[in-house]
């Protein structure tokens, strides 16, 4: 059986002070960091051509990205997204290819990211389990 976890979740939100009011204020998360994604890196990845501001939160057992997104602004498919942490994404991202998914990989500030969706349009982002040698 391949280890899978879950590492975060990708959501929508359409203004920063109302995400922080319900995230942190409400139900408790911390503000762990925030990064930008570029228009190319959001076009290619969530089909939305513009830069997007994003809030990385953190609960006791879950951590959440939080994409601020003017409301109005159109696109498909939307941010959400499941992050899992898999052994070996590399064999995975390929098995996804041979069996028809999309699999979409880039480069962002030294690192590589991979995406897959599934036939319904659902977005996975794959990262690499970390060994503890």
């Amino acid at each position: 059986m391949i280890k899978v976890q879950i590492n975060h979740l990708g959501l929508l939100n359409y203004s920063e002070n109302k995400a922080k009011k319900f995230y942190a204020d409400i139900l408790g998360f911390k503000e762990q960091y925030r990064f930008s994604l570029s228009a190319n890196e959001a076009r290619s990845i969530f089909g939305i051509p513009q830069d997007i501001q994003v809030l990385v939160l953190a609960g006791e057992q879950i951590k959440l990205e939080i994409f601020i997104v003017p409301k109005g602004v159109e696109f498909n498919p939307a941010v959400n997204h499941v992050c899992l942490t898999i052994a070996d994404r590399s064999a995975i991202a390929e098995q996804c290819r041979k069996s028809g998914f999309t699999v979409l990989e880039l480069e962002r500030n030294g690192k590589r990211l991979i995406f897959v969706k599934d036939e319904a349009g659902n977005i996975f982002e794959l990262k690499e389990i970390e060994s503890k040698n």
